[in-house]
């Protein structure tokens, strides 16, 4: 699997941390897959794939990419690549809490690999099903696969290829990970306020009258939402020790923390098909942009701040940190 984990040219990148680790070849690994299907974030992805498609005539629906993209969501997702296979600083944050050889061991035997999309989720998502319940995803206020106006058999046929080669390597991510013992993660950014899109109502009016004229009448969604369960359904897809470490981590750093809420596992979602395909393997989580910036802008790209996307990630670290740990010591005992 991990050989069909490589970057293709303006659909995806691949980036692997830890494969140099100084450990025998036959010890153990344990592989974590980072997923981030709406990681196309920046201005250029917009740019290649929209002039590549006949239908997109109307720029003005460029302010859709510029709310609705998960900026910030790269930015932290390296971060928490990095650093967990950083023993130095993992040592200095959270030596107290183990003893340096389990520490060690475990920073060790981690691989991490990272895809990033480079599909705008605007003109095609690659984290909705390709063949979608239009009306169920209606209902949970959800965007689409496709951009609604995209209607040419080869507009169509040109998004369902390159959506096709995501999601072969995104398989194969989840595969080589769960499959090989160890956890996927589908790491997102949400916007601060949910806006309900208004079936039949061209999408870019209805996000500038929420954005600047009624923003401040609407309630902020929580700074963190984790997403682990199907709507209906009592019993998580999500590893519930990873979940809790997480959660009980950012609680502790102040940070106001929800389950499912505003969005479940919803079977829209490409991501509910990885879970579903790997119980209890794969944990999805959305961070409020507007934590990751200086100042919001809702329909411009803004420039995600370091440090806090360190104050962001740094309680993810330490989550995803003790349920590993927590699970060395169960396989140890």
């Amino acid at each position: 699997m991990l050989e069909q984990l490589q970057s293709i040219p303006d659909i995806c990148t691949v980036t692997h941390y830890g494969f140099d680790a100084d450990s025998p070849d036959d010890a153990p690994i344990l592989p974590l897959f980072i997923e981030l299907p709406h990681g196309a974030t920046e201005a250029e992805h917009l740019a290649t794939l929209k002039k590549r498609i006949g239908d997109y005539r109307n720029d003005r629906y460029d302010r859709f990419f510029y709310v609705n993209t998960d900026q910030g969501s790269p930015e932290y997702a390296f971060w928490l690549a990095e650093h967990l296979i950083d023993l130095g600083y993992l040592d200095r944050h959270f030596g107290g809490e183990t003893d340096p050889y389990s520490l060690r061991s475990l920073v060790q035997s981690l691989r991490v690999v990272v895809l990033r999309s480079l599909l705008p989720r605007t003109i095609v998502d690659v984290n909705r099903n390709w063949d979608i319940d239009e009306t169920a995803r209606k209902a949970a206020n959800l965007t689409g696969t496709c951009a609604s106006f995209i209607e040419s058999e080869s507009d169509l046929t040109l998004l369902r290829d390159l959506y096709d080669q995501y999601q072969e390597v995104a398989r194969a991510g989840y595969a080589w990970a769960c499959g090989g013992g160890g956890y996927g993660f589908n790491l997102h950014t949400y916007a601060p306020i949910t806006v309900s899109l208004v079936d039949g109502e061209f999408i870019v009016d209805t996000l500038e009258r929420a954005y600047l004229q009624e923003y401040k009448n609407y309630p902020l969604r929580p700074d963190i939402q984790t997403i682990t369960t199907p709507p209906g359904e009592s019993e998580m897809l999500a590893p519930p020790v990873m979940t809790e470490a997480i959660e009980r981590a950012y609680r502790e750093a102040g940070f106001v923390v929800k389950r499912d809420e505003p969005y479940p596992l919803h079977p829209a979602a490409t991501g509910y098909g990885h879970c579903a395909r790997y119980p209890q393997r794969v944990f999805s989580m959305e961070i409020r942009r507007d934590l990751l910036v200086d100042r919001f802008v809702p329909f411009d790209i803004m420039e995600v701040t370091p440090a806090k996307v360190a104050q962001l990630t740094l309680p993810f670290l330490a989550g995803v940190l003790r349920a590993l740990l927590a699970e060395q010591a169960k396989g140890e005992g």
